[in-house]
């Protein structure tokens, strides 16, 4: 692993050329740069319409690595930027495939789908791209705003969108679910502008089965040789992405809650639809973790994975600085891509939140199942003397908390080594270390986050209050049996 400062130039994307794009200023903006809530401030004006001009000044009015108070401000400088980028070697190959990358002649689409609600049929529309594979790429959103979400697509997303420049070389399309309408919309977008080109009947948004109709429908009418894929919704780590209020199911718990795309629906959507996904970007929270990207390796069919492991903020992602620089140089590869959106993310988030992206190499996150098993195994064999010491190292772990704790497992296994003194745990503990450190091919980071490394693994405590949770996590979680995690949870917790 190398440390970057925010110029990934490894990939061979120049970072001077990326700087164009985020050190640029116009007199409208008066020469005022960064800080996130100028963004936000910008963002609120900006509503459902074509005349975008705002957003489109926003792309270049955002000082790149505009650092903290008393910064060197220089760029690669290690003073410049308080978080940091991380960038591994591996981008430097010709990827896991290795026939992910286009030839220059070929165009390139970039698609967002948004989806408007939930219902039982799908049609596609005549109206949309058809044909051979020609472009270079498709980024597709599966936007599912049937709950609280909803606004967040219309104040922050969608005004977003807008501000990415037209490109012929470039196609952007979204499939829309919403709470105040019922019906789904496809539209595609050209710069400042937006077309609604197919409607149909309401649809839930939080089945896999129809996860799996959005890429069958982007693979026949938005074919291309790179795929961009972006579930826009809420996110909750292995419990599932892209709940629906409307489509409502009863959870375990005996609560009635909007339905939601569990992990083997996931798997499941991926595999009928046979779609090859070069980046697959959750805009949704704790995303980030070792059961989604390791659901995503059984498939076969996602080569990078980018979320957060930490909770994803209200204006989601910045999808004109992430996506601007592509509608220029439309030839990008897909780990160029990478470096694009990490630098549009910072770019608007910059540094002061709890926040991080990361991109993880789902194969290599797969081939690390091994040092997974026999850390599990570890772990389980050093029960009756450690059980105390685990406690605590998983409270001193940093982490976020969803259905119990789910620490950085990099940072996890640092404090097992700490309070473990046992040889086996700590080797075992330090090879999952170095799996961390060769999946995690890129990380941005930053305030109490940068602790990070970029992958979250869920951890039952002794609360029983969660308890119920572990059935659906053996039922509908490859990385639970595969692993023998879920073996593990059980014996710490004394459950059968």
């Amino acid at each position: 692993m190398r440390v970057l400062y925010l110029a990934v130039d490894s990939t061979g994307f120049s970072s001077t050329s990326a700087s164009v794009y985020y050190t640029r200023v116009l007199e409208s903006r008066g020469g005022r740069l960064g800080g996130h809530r100028r963004g936000v401030e910008t963002r609120r004006y900006v509503k459902q319409t074509v005349a975008v001009e705002t957003r489109k000044q926003l792309i270049v009015a955002v000082k790149f690595r505009r650092g903290p108070s008393g910064d060197s401000g220089v760029p690669g400088s290690p003073d410049s930027y308080s978080a940091r980028a991380i960038l591994g070697s591996r981008l430097t190959a010709q990827g896991v495939r290795g026939t992910m990358f286009r030839s220059s002649g070929i165009r390139a689409s970039l698609i967002v789908l948004v989806l408007l609600v939930s219902g039982t049929t799908f049609a596609f529309s005549a109206s949309a791209a058809s044909g051979p594979r020609t472009d270079n790429w498709t980024i597709a959103l599966y936007v599912g705003a049937d709950n609280n979400l909803e606004v967040a697509w219309d104040d922050y997303s969608l005004p977003a969108l807008l501000g990415i420049p037209a490109s012929k070389r470039v196609n952007i399309v979204a499939l829309v679910d919403r709470l105040s309408t019922d019906g789904l919309e496809l539209i595609e977008f050209s710069g400042d502008t937006y077309e609604v080109v197919d409607t149909w009947d309401e649809m839930n948004t939080g089945d896999g089965a129809t996860f799996a109709l959005f890429l069958d429908m982007v693979e026949e009418q938005y074919p291309a040789e790179n795929m961009c894929i972006i579930p826009w919704n809420h996110g909750g780590s292995w419990r599932g992405f892209c709940s629906d209020d409307t489509s409502t199911v009863v959870a375990p718990s005996g609560v009635v809650v909007g339905d939601i795309i569990r992990m083997n629906e996931f798997s499941d959507a991926l595999n009928q639809a046979a779609l090859q996904i070069d980046v697959l970007a959750f805009d949704a929270c704790i995303m980030s973790a070792v059961e989604v990207a390791y659901e995503a390796y059984t498939t076969g069919m996602v080569t990078y994975m980018v979320a957060s492991e930490m909770y994803v903020p209200f204006d989601g992602f910045p999808y004109d600085l992430m996506f601007a620089p592509l509608a220029e140089d439309p030839t990008a590869t897909p780990e160029q891509l990478i470096d694009m959106m990490l630098l549009g993310w910072d770019g608007y988030y910059h540094s002061g939140r709890q926040l991080n992206l990361v991109v993880t190499d789902v194969e290599a996150m797969g081939a690390s199942l091994p040092a997974y098993k026999a850390w599990s195994n570890a772990l389980i064999d050093g029960l009756d003397e450690y059980s105390a010491a685990y406690e605590a190292a998983v409270t001193a772990a940093i982490g976020s908390d969803y259905a119990g704790p789910m620490p950085d497992v990099h940072d996890l296994c640092e404090q097992l080594i700490i309070n473990v003194d046992d040889v086996t745990i700590q080797d075992a503990c330090r090879e999952v270390m170095a799996a961390v450190e060769e999946a995690v091919v890129a990380l941005h980071t930053g305030g109490w986050a940068q602790d990070m490394h970029g992958l979250s693994i869920w951890w039952l405590t002794f609360d029983p209050t969660y308890w119920y949770h572990i059935d659906q996590y053996d039922e509908g979680v490859a990385f639970a049996e595969d692993a023998g995690w879920s073996a593990f949870l059980r014996a710490y917790n004394s459950l059968p």
